[in-house]
């Protein structure tokens, strides 16, 4: 008898010696011994092992083995983008994986900004653009942002956008508004008709020419007559209410009133 060892089943064999014989039953099993595992992609910065790419594995009796008990060859470069085959194997039977190492194409861009004091500030101001690993654009509302801009604070504030692994971080600069900058305050002037006679010394105001012949020339002291100058400033020695709004004889008005003459003086001043 033959036992064909490639082929599963029963097979019997006679043993025979002077006429004896002795039979033998030969039961050829399937192996099942098994080693599955599959192909992966990752990208480039990611995390890899062996264990990543296997399935599972079964001795000859079909019984699972823990992947311990596998022999894996080949190595997995995750800094650098290409394709890398590794072999796992369990007595005889081996199975290939293929890694695809890609490049991660994940980006974000943010910008720095400024603003005026009290201006309204949204997130999305700063953001510019994004795209996922593969390179594809990524749209604002799948990125997460933290932080926060009091626009009612001077200051600069950082304000923290991530996609993924990715992070960027942008500058807000709270600025004061150019028309309400501190400590400057628009010069103003106050009506030439409020102002109080008193804020004028009378030390500082001009003298006219009316008013220097009625103050610093001493009256000369004489006979009176109608037709001298002299007597013409001396009727006004008996005050401010005996003034004459006449010509004198040298065809000039008397002196105006000391307070009238500086308020309107002090006026010119403020204009």
């Amino acid at each position: 008898g033959i036992v064909d060892t490639t082929k599963a089943g029963k097979y019997e064999v006679i043993y025979g010696y002077q006429g004896v014989e002795s039979k033998a039953l030969i039961t050829v099993k399937a192996d099942q011994t098994t080693v599955k595992v599959h192909d992966s992609e990752l990208y480039t910065g990611g995390n890899w092992t062996g264990k990543d790419n296997f399935d599972s594995a079964t001795d000859r009796d079909g019984k699972p083995v823990d992947f311990e008990d596998i022999n894996a060859t080949g190595t997995v470069d995750t800094t650098k983008a290409g394709k890398y085959e590794v072999t796992y194997s369990y007595h005889g039977i081996e199975s290939k994986a293929l890694i695809t190492v890609k490049a991660d194409q994940t980006s974000l861009n943010v910008h720095d900004s400024t603003m005026d004091q009290g201006d309204e500030w949204q997130p999305e101001t700063n953001f510019d653009s994004a795209t996922d690993r593969d390179g594809e654009e990524v749209a604002y509302s799948e990125v997460e942002v933290q932080g926060k801009v009091n626009t009612d604070k001077i200051g600069q504030y950082m304000v923290s956008y991530q996609y993924g692994a990715v992070t960027a971080r942008a500058v807000i600069t709270v600025q004061a508004k150019v028309s309400q900058a501190p400590n400057e305050t628009p010069p103003t002037e106050a009506p030439e008709t409020d102002l109080p006679e008193e804020e004028c010394p009378e030390t500082e105001i001009p003298e006219t020419e009316e008013s220097n012949s009625a103050t610093e020339e001493p009256i000369q002291s004489g006979p009176e007559t109608g037709e001298s100058e002299t007597a013409g400033v001396g009727k006004n020695e008996n005050g401010p209410s005996e003034q004459s709004n006449e010509l004198s004889a040298t065809g000039r008005k008397p002196p105006l009133k000391e307070s009238t003459q500086q308020l309107s003086n002090c006026r010119k001043q403020e204009k």
